[in-house]
């Protein structure tokens, strides 16, 4: 009898392994997914007819410059952004909603103009003003997001992977940029020069200048001044005078410390917004 039960078990020992190794067998064999993270996206621009590009232009001062990530597939769920914080939930992007507005994306956002602005291409065919979503099935849409006071596109326009355009009549081909073309708009960065810095005891002009691109008109538009010491902040707005790329902006007194001077404009049809800074120390 005991060599019954011994020979039993030594049977069952050698059925259980056979059935581990006939279900690693059929693991190993399985074809590799085309998305190793199991979380339906890739990196770069998506092929033609695979699927929603996303393309986020964390700015000109980032490091991380701008990226295009593809959901594969490009089918979104609805959400109360519409389909925008889906579609950068989609591929991978931490999404913070403030105020019912996206105003961070992976912890980035800007200090005085907080929200992303978003706009949309189908098919590659530039940037669009309108619709600022995608609809929930995007196959071979764009979704793009940039930081701005005034509505504004990624820096890079819309495309598909090199070699997956379909040659045949569903593809619009290139488009002509025009002067309103987002896409076509030149970067300048405004640039300051003390008339008189302020004090505790008197109001300081910084002169403000938005240098002029070659092959392009004059910077017009509306600048903006900050300066910042911890929770304290003194905003002033200035308009760029017609035909000058220059402007004097009054500042009130301000405590001693040190402050960030922190000058945006606001960009016009020809010219993106940036912004610059640098620091003042107030010392009477």
């Amino acid at each position: 009898m005991k060599q019954t039960l011994a020979s039993r078990r030594r049977a069952s020992g050698l059925a259980l392994t056979a059935v581990l190794a006939l279900m690693l067998g059929l693991l190993s064999s399985a074809p590799a997914s085309a998305d190793p993270t199991g979380s339906g996206w890739r990196e770069g621009w998506c092929k033609q007819g695979e699927g929603l590009t996303v393309v986020v232009d964390f700015g000109d001062g980032s490091e991380r410059g701008w990226e295009a990530r593809c959901k594969i597939g490009g089918t979104l769920a609805s959400d109360g952004q519409a389909t925008r914080k889906s579609a950068l939930e989609a591929v991978g992007y931490e999404v913070t909603i403030t105020n019912q507005m996206v105003s961070h994306i992976d912890g980035i956002g800007d200090e005085l103009s907080p929200w992303w602005r978003f706009t949309t291409s189908q098919m590659a065919a530039g940037w669009l003003s309108e619709p600022f979503e995608v609809p929930a099935a995007a196959t071979n849409w764009f979704q793009g997001a940039c930081l701005s006071e005034a509505g504004c596109a990624p820096r890079v326009p819309p495309q598909f992977e090199p070699g997956s355009v379909d040659p045949g009549p569903t593809d619009p081909g290139p488009t002509d940029p025009t002067p309103t073309d987002p896409t076509t708009k030149a970067t300048s960065k405004p640039k300051t020069n003390w008339v008189r810095k302020p004090t505790t005891k008197k109001a300081g002009t910084v002169r403000v200048t938005v240098p002029r691109v070659a092959g392009r008109p004059k910077a017009s538009g509306k600048v903006v001044v900050v300066l910042k010491n911890g929770k304290k902040t003194k905003r002033v707005q200035a308009k760029l005078p017609a035909g000058r790329v220059k402007v004097k902006v009054q500042l009130p007194k301000v405590a001693k410390g040190n402050w960030k001077l922190v000058v945006r404009y606001k960009g016009d049809r020809s010219y993106r917004a940036t912004k610059s800074t640098k620091t003042i120390k107030v010392k009477k």
